[in-house]
């Protein structure tokens, strides 16, 4: 189902900050990070894509480089290695 996967509300976030609907970017951003912590929560490693997600928003983004890192030992690869890029860049690093 669409309805629950992240993406979809990340997506239409950025749909919507481009038509510049602010505050229903942010609802969509709130529950695209209210799904990927559910995933977490069943078991799915899903810290490539909380990393991106968190520091392509400029949220939480201590925890955006702790999972990048968590990704980078966990799935080494070119996505994990682009979020921990990501996640140092926007930290300052």
């Amino acid at each position: 189902d669409v309805l629950k996967e992240p993406t979809f509300y990340e997506e239409l976030g950025e749909v919507y900050e481009l038509a510049g609907l602010h505050s229903n970017a942010v609802q969509c951003f709130d529950e695209a990070e209210k799904l990927y912590l559910k995933e977490k929560e069943v078991g799915e490693d899903n810290s490539v894509e909380m990393a991106m997600f968190y520091a392509s928003r400029d949220r939480k983004l201590t925890e955006a480089l702790e999972l990048a890192r968590e990704a980078v030992q966990r799935r080494p690869g070119i996505h994990a290695y682009q979020a921990l890029a990501l996640a140092l860049f926007k930290n300052g690093k």
